[in-house]
């Protein structure tokens, strides 16, 4: 039944917004959601990249055990497979990215046994079947990543791990550089010790700069001899990105601690991007992602990239739940921020997901201007399934489906299923005169209620709907806030 409730100027853009959503244009390609399981596995998406026609390879790590197997999926511009292969069952194969490379479509990697480690690159044909595997065993690799690539060989940068003391292990780092065919042509052992989570080569300088372990920096020549040894000037740790923005500075993304003195993991703790010069002095830090006390963390593999129109695309993960097991699952965010490469201020910061725990390992950017973000949902509530997810959003961070809820700040809306009532979490910061309308599968509005913007925590009764599926969105006067989806269902 249409309600008779008084509606916004916007109702009948909003309806169409949700007839689009619900009814997608055939051939709308901008931004899709692609969520998958196998089995039950444990999953997630490591690593992804456009191709040269458009479509998205993703590879996905699904654990077996102890083994690791590694699937490949290719999906088209909406978000549909049209292809999908296991690409090995070894044990503990774990490929870190995936390369359209000149040779064909590389993954590079690593894999192990009980007593050593190995480099390994696989070829794939079109059909996304092998056509060459290579395995170099390293007695000292452990893990690797951190991959630069060029038309003939990629360097990488590997980790061993001995044991330490109280604070922790000890690592060393090495450098090796690798044929696409897994010949070892140049190999530097302990160029630090140190865990190396990323590196770039300045070509002004013609300098290696790399990311170290709690605010270190490394400074090596094009021979990977060491140069100098910094620390950052923002208290940004592991787990972040460098990306060069000019000839003569370069971003630098991290976890930004606010107590330097006790640096694994804080509640307080965000995404600190600082805009930096090839001296590694300050020009400019922003803190991304939700105020207050949470975990906020850059994306695990990749956190920074270009965008087709030369602004950068920051991604990270609000209210992180790396450590959820000492505090109990809550459900948090994947956070994307677009900046401007000219004043290096946010245009624009949002939030994906909230109603289970999103992880985001990485993002790459499209041919469109926009960007794929991907990594897993786990269902913490229901199925304690982890699935691979990969949502793409176009050049203004807008989705096309209401699956994932979307936010200019993160806002949690809970049961859901819901019955008689919603509970609305959020902080709503200087937003105010807040409203939330409810619509059927028809784009129709059925319910509206006022919001208190000085409650972070609010409960909306809701009137007898029948079952099924309803979409919200949240306003500010006439600007929104939040979209989303809930299920009715008594």
């Amino acid at each position: 039944m249409q309600s008779s409730i008084p509606m916004k100027p916007l109702t009948l853009i909003i309806r169409l917004f949700f007839l689009l959503t619900v009814c997608p244009v055939v051939g709308q390609t901008e931004a899709f959601l692609y969520e998958n399981n196998v089995e039950g596995l444990p999953q997630y998406i490591p690593s992804g990249t456009q191709l040269e026609d458009g479509s998205y390879l993703l590879v996905s790590r699904r654990y077996l055990g102890d083994s690791v197997q590694c699937g490949i999926t290719r999906i088209d511009q909406s978000g549909e497979i049209l292809q999908q292969h296991v690409v090995s069952e070894k044990t503990r194969l774990l490929i870190n990215t995936v390369y359209d490379s000149p040779q064909g479509i590389l993954l590079i990697g690593t894999s192990s046994t009980d007593s050593s480690g190995f480099f390994t690159t696989i070829l794939l044909n079109s059909d996304l079947t092998i056509n060459d595997v290579n395995s170099v065993p390293m007695d000292y690799l452990e893990q690797s990543g951190a991959y630069i690539l060029d038309q003939d060989s990629f360097l990488t940068v590997s980790i061993t791990t001995t044991d330490g003391d109280i604070f922790g292990p000890l690592f060393s780092g090495h450098v090796a550089k690798v044929t696409y065919n897994g010949d070892i042509v140049d190999l530097k052992l302990n160029i630090v010790n140190d865990l190396i989570t990323n590196f770039l080569f300045d070509v002004e300088s013609s300098q290696y700069w790399c990311m170290g372990f709690n605010r270190k920096f490394y400074v090596f020549d094009s021979e990977f001899n060491s140069i100098d040894t910094l620390i950052t000037p923002f208290q940004l740790v592991q787990e972040g990105s460098l990306l060069q923005a000019t000839d003569s500075s370069f971003i630098l993304v991290g976890k930004r601690h606010n107590n330097i003195f006790f640096p694994p993991y804080e509640e307080t703790d965000n995404i600190g991007v600082g805009l930096v010069s090839n001296s590694l002095e300050e020009i400019s830090l922003l803190q991304v992602g939700m105020e207050g006390d949470t975990l906020d963390v850059p994306a695990f593999n990749v956190a920074a990239v270009h965008s087709s129109d030369g602004n950068i695309y920051i991604g990270g993960n609000s209210n992180s739940q790396q450590g959820y097991w000492l505090y109990g699952p809550e459900p948090s965010w994947f956070t994307l921020a677009k900046i401007d490469k000219e004043t290096f201020e946010p245009l624009w910061v949002k939030y994906y997901g909230g109603d289970e725990i999103y992880n985001m390992f990485g993002l790459t950017p499209t041919s469109d201007g926009g960007v794929l973000m991907y990594g897993s949902k786990y269902y913490y509530d229901s199925s304690q399934e982890v699935h691979d997810i990969a949502i793409k959003v176009d050049k203004d961070g807008v989705t096309n489906t209401s699956e994932i809820p979307v936010s200019l700040l993160p806002v949690l809306l809970y049961p859901n299923p819901f019955t008689r009532h919603i509970q609305i979490t959020a902080d709503w910061g200087l937003h105010n005169d807040l409203s939330i309308q409810f619509f059927d599968s028809q784009g129709l509005q059925v319910f509206s209620s006022n919001l208190n913007p000085s409650l972070k925590d609010q409960i909306v009764p809701m009137p007898n709907l029948p079952n099924g599926n309803y979409f919200f969105s949240i306003y500010s006067g006439e600007n929104w806030i939040s979209s989303g989806q809930l299920v009715r269902m008594e």
